[in-house]
Parts: C-alpha cells; sequence; structure tokens
C-alpha cells in the first residue's frame, strides 16, 4: 500500500520533554569523557580512513571536495565498533512522485543498543531515476538511509580527515573518478630501487602550476604523517599536524621546488613514492636457512 506524505513525523525530543515534565523526575546524571582522549581518537580515527580511503581505486569526487560513500561510512562505523540495521523500504508518493522511503538504526556491535538512526527517500522524480524499476528505488533509499544514519553519529571524524560530511548517494550528478593511491605499485623487480627524479626544466616547460586538488593533498598529508613529518604532540583539538618546514626542506632535498600545493603531477607523484618509501622502508631478504650437511 502505497504511503503518502502530508505532515511531519512527531519531534522525539519534544515527546521526551513532555514525559520529564510529566513524571518530574530530573534528567539523570550523565558520565562525562576526557574530551583530549576523545578527540586523540577520533584524529586516529581520521587518518586510519583517510589511509583506508587512499587505496580506493575510484571515489566520488565533485568540485574537489571528496565524498564518502555507505561501505566507507561502514569502515569508519567499525572503528567505533557500531553497525547499521535497515529496515524494509515502502512505497510513498510526494507531491505526485512516487518513490521508496526507508529507515535505518545505528547499533552498537556487540550489545545491540540502538544508538541512533535516519530516514531517507530515493524517487522517481530525480535526476537518472525516472526509469528504474522498483527495486532499485527501493535499494537506494534503503543505502541513504544507513548512510545517512552513520553520518549523523560520525561526521565529525568525517570531516577531521578531510571529507565532506553529506553522504555520497545524496549528491546529485556525482560520480566517481579515478583518485591517486597513497601507496605507489612498484614492479617486484624494482623494488627497493628508487624511482628517476623528474627533470623540473622538462616538467614546468608549457605547463603551468596548478594547485593540487583537496584529495590528492590529503593523501600527500597522511603519508607526510605517516613518514614522521608532524609536530610535536597534538595540538588544542587533539589533531596531530604536519610539520611543513620540514616537509618542505625535504621536498627541495629531492630536487622538487616550490610549495606542496603547486606540485606538477609528476613531481607528486616522485615526491608520494619517496614519502612512502621513507615511512614503509623495504624491508631486506632474509637470509636463506641451510641444512646440518650445508645444503
Amino acid at each position: 500500500m502505497m504511503k503518502t506524505i502530508n505532515q511531519a513525523e512527531p519531534d522525539s525530543t519534544a515527546l521526551l520533554s513532555e514525559t520529564e515534565t510529566l513524571t518530574g523526575e530530573p534528567l539523570p546524571e550523565r558520565t562525562t569523557r576526557d574530551p583530549q582522549r576523545i578527540l586523540a581518537q577520533a584524529e586516529q580515527a581520521a587518518q586510519a580512513l583517510a589511509q583506508a580511503m587512499a587505496g580506493k581505486p575510484r571515489r566520488v569526487i565533485l568540485n574537489g571536495s571528496e565524498y564518502l560513500e555507505f561501505e566507507d561510512w561502514q569502515t569508519l562505523a567499525g572503528f567505533y565498533g557500531l553497525a547499521t540495521r535497515t529496515e524494509e523500504a515502502e512505497p510513498i508518493e510526494i507531491f505526485g512522485c512516487q518513490g521508496a522511503k526507508a529507515k535505518a538504526v545505528v547499533c552498537d556491535r556487540d550489545s545491540g543498543m540502538q544508538l541512533g538512526g535516519a530516514e531517507a527517500y530515493c524517487l522517481s522524480s530525480e535526476e537518472g531515476w525516472a526509469d528504474k524499476p522498483w527495486f532499485q528505488l527501493a535499494s537506494m533509499a534503503q543505502t541513504r538511509a544507513g548512510a545517512k544514519a552513520l553520518r549523523n553519529l560520525l561526521a565529525w571524524v568525517a570531516v577531521r580527515a578531510g571529507f565532506k560530511p553529506t553522504p555520497a548517494e545524496e549528491m546529485i550528478g556525482a560520480k566517481k573518478e579515478p583518485a591517486p593511491s597513497l601507496l605507489v605499485q612498484v614492479p617486484s623487480e624494482n623494488v627497493g630501487a628508487v624511482p628517476p627524479s623528474p627533470d623540473p626544466t622538462a616538467l614546468s616547460e608549457g605547463k603551468p602550476k596548478e594547485e593540487l586538488s583537496k584529495a590528492e593533498l590529503r593523501d600527500l598529508f597522511t603519508l607526510a604523517k605517516q613518514a614522521g613529518f608532524v609536530l610535536p604532540g597534538p595540538d588544542e583539538k587533539g589533531r596531530t599536524l604536519v610539520d611543513f618546514q620540514a616537509l618542505g626542506r625535504f621536498l627541495k632535498e629531492i630536487g622538487l621546488a616550490g610549495t606542496v600545493k603547486t606540485l606538477l603531477p609528476e613531481e607528486r607523484d616522485y615526491a608520494r613514492e619517496l614519502l612512502r618509501r621513507k615511512a614503509y622502508p623495504p624491508r631486506a631478504d632474509p637470509e636463506p636457512q641451510t641444512t646440518r650437511n650445508g645444503s
């Protein structure tokens, strides 16, 4: 049976306030946690998310900003022991447009306690959805609901990693684009070999400097932190910050001029590879084991 939306759902916070007024019971005293510890854990989760996203071959980037898909929000939720439960989608009609509505809740993975939730829609009037069958509308509504529910709890961590807080599924016109990987793939026969330094003259000839996108900068800064280019101690918000002076000196040492933001693609790839090798030095091959008879 199709449901027509004609009024807003009741405000749960208003119902709670009314209950408190009727009973006369005060709110229980809340247990507070150390803010610095919370921020430090969030910074650790943000860095882990950025590193995981750097290995994703295709990401949702729109106007230089990056958006997380449902599975990316699930990755972040896993750091906090959270999981989503999506309820059955139902057909609806809004202002004459047919579509699907779904709800999702966020639960503690161990206790099953419900900690949040959201509802979302997918309408046939949206761009690209006019000719889609019902099951696809229902599936997208459920996906959006799950992503939105996690966003409501974890957006404050996602933005620390440099991502936009809006789920990618809600961005009309957003498309997946190839994004540079954090770890440069090196052929096995060249492991341990330093890539050739780019010729600054050849690179700059006829190629104007263009600033890197936010996604490219985030990848480079995440790897710089892993390579040890960080300021001592977290800031007042518990964040680990890049030591840009030290990073700038490193770029000059490897023969790259200019600032981090104006590296050419070839220079960026070269800097990323050397940062990767500094962060993860290639391990020497183990010495071959011999038997007692020397064979």
